[in-house]
């Protein structure tokens, strides 16, 4: 989930970017094998405090292969702050276009 979903006002700041940071946290995790922000048998208040708090893992520091432009694009679609992400889908397509 988003980390504005865990906030009391959600419903005042829900929107398609809730939606794209669950796409980020999916393709970044299939990109590499790992998720950004859990860790494999952490305590789920350990795993709330990181959606919450610390900046997730960097998919470039994870997958050297890949091209930076691709790793930027995801890694935006996970920042904390909802208005850092894309505004809408097609934005976040237009960005993956050169790496399909």
């Amino acid at each position: 989930m988003a980390p504005e979903m865990f906030k009391p006002d959600y419903k005042d700041v829900f929107d398609i970017r809730s939606d794209i940071y669950s796409a980020g946290v999916t393709i970044f995790e299939f990109a590499s094998g790992k998720h950004p922000i859990t860790r494999t048998g952490e305590h789920d208040y350990a795993s709330l405090y990181r959606i919450m708090n610390p900046s997730p893992r960097k998919l470039a520091d994870l997958r050297r292969d890949l091209p930076s432009g691709l790793c930027d694009a995801i890694e935006r679609c996970i920042k904390k702050t909802p208005a850092l992400r894309y505004k809408n889908a097609a934005a976040f397509l237009k960005q993956l276009e050169p790496y399909l």
